[in-house]
């Protein structure tokens, strides 16, 4: 019979031997002046070092749809046509479209046909954004009992002074360049004439001489972008926080 010597009964009182866990150092070359220690790594850290990857698939379910990039292109392209199929209904006659509609079709499908043709050379986010400040002089107007179409000089100012305090500093200058697509692309009856008054012309620029000027911090140094190179390659923790 073999007896176990002292050393072998200890090691088994004391049960398997587990290694200590050492810090992984991701990269080629550790950086210079590190000492590897062995120190045991949390759960919360094993949580953190997933890869990368997870986290852009994640990203890629949250705003995937069921619609495809094209559907989703005419989808915003209708929803701008229909904005200013809806202006135009507001008084036909004032439009140069509204003038040549079909009589034989329902006049929103006839305007929403010729719209599509008329804008087709146009971004939609241009569409979008011209159409915004006329919806808004319409519901001014109609709140005022003053009639949208066609446009009257007299009424455009008035509208401008008392929009003037409450909207954007840029928002009149973006409605004088509606009215102007309004002039050039859908011939707008009257329009010409309001964008031409140097009193219109004077609310807009007045209105956008508040705009706070732009301020930015300086920009970084030579040093300062190579210390954060640096600090970046040295780096040690998950890889999202490397990533970042």
């Amino acid at each position: 019979m073999v007896v176990p010597s002292p050393i072998c009964r200890g090691r088994a009182a004391l049960g398997p031997r587990v290694a200590p866990a050492v810090r992984v150092i991701r990269g080629t070359t550790p950086p210079s002046g590190l000492i590897l220690v062995d120190t045991p790594i949390s759960e919360e850290h094993v949580d953190d070092a997933q890869p990368v990857s997870g986290l852009v698939r994640f990203r890629q379910k949250r705003n995937a749809t069921d619609l495809t990039w094209a559907q989703q292109l005419n989808t915003q392209r209708v929803a701008a046509i229909t904005k200013w199929v809806k202006i135009i209904l507001t008084f036909p006659a004032a439009f140069d479209l509204g003038r040549k509609w079909d009589k034989d079709a329902p006049l929103g499908t006839s305007i929403a046909a010729g719209l599509k043709h008329v804008f087709s050379g146009k971004a939609t986010g241009t569409l979008h954004n011209r159409a915004g400040p006329i919806l808004r002089f319409i519901q001014w107007c109609h709140a005022h009992g003053v009639i949208p179409f066609p446009v009257r000089e007299h009424h455009v100012y008035e509208f401008m002074k008392a929009i003037g305090f409450e909207a954007a500093p840029t928002f009149l200058r973006s409605f004088l360049v509606s009215m102007t697509f309004c002039n050039f692309i859908l011939g707008l009856t009257g329009s010409d004439e309001v964008t031409s008054s140097q009193r219109v012309q004077g609310c807009a620029r007045e209105s956008y001489l508040t705009k706070r000027k732009l301020c930015q911090r300086p920009p970084l140094t030579v040093d300062q972008v190579k210390a954060l190179e640096i600090y970046v390659a040295d780096m040690l923790g998950p890889p999202r926080d490397v990533y970042a």
